[in-house]
């Protein structure tokens, strides 16, 4: 008889379990989720907050392509001018994001893309990412917020804006300002 209690015990604990294992599974798969949604975002809208609202799609590809870098290698881009994102070009720049899988990637690692809006002629090294060197970018200085003192890590959106406008194509944009990196196609 006490057998018998027990395993009615330990069923109907077991049965009282389950809905809260299937709770906490379904609030862990939607914050995974929503954090996803939000460093997405996140890049997306800073990006897409420095630049103008009639850049090109090829602007916006090597922006979405930054992004999309940037979220596998799970780092935000800060923006220092806390410019807020049209929402025509963020709908834009969203739609190429998922529908291009390509990110760049240094010895087969996605990696931090740090960008800003222009340079004061040539972007900066980083000692501690051994893949940003120094990239001329001349045509900065002829932007309108050009500031002699303004040191750029990675990429200029102002060049990347200037290099499409010349015909060069988002993938030859980003090559310009990162060589070391690799452009791959990511299925993730």
């Amino acid at each position: 008889m006490k057998m018998k209690i027990t395993l009615i015990v330990l069923f109907f604990l077991c049965m009282a379990a389950v809905p809260m294992l299937i709770i906490n599974k379904k609030a862990v798969k939607q914050e995974q989720i929503g954090k996803t949604i939000m460093t997405e975002s996140g890049n997306l809208a800073a990006l897409a907050g420095m630049c103008a609202e009639d850049v090109s799609d090829e602007v916006l590809k090597a922006l979405a392509i930054i992004a999309k870098t940037n979220d596998a290698a799970g780092w935000t881009i800060v923006d220092k001018t806390d410019a807020k994102a049209d929402e025509v070009t963020l709908k834009r720049m969203q739609t190429i994001y998922h529908s291009n899988n390509e990110i760049l990637t240094y010895r087969n690692q996605p990696v931090a893309v740090p960008c800003s809006l222009c340079s004061n002629g040539f972007t900066a090294e980083n000692k501690d990412k051994e893949y940003l060197i120094a990239a001329a970018s001349p045509w900065d200085c002829f932007c309108k917020a050009y500031d002699n003192n303004n040191c750029c890590e990675g990429v200029s959106i102002n060049g990347v804006c200037h290099l499409c406008n010349r015909g060069l194509n988002a993938e030859e944009a980003l090559e310009w300002y990162l060589p070391k990196l690799v452009i791959v196609n990511d299925e993730n």
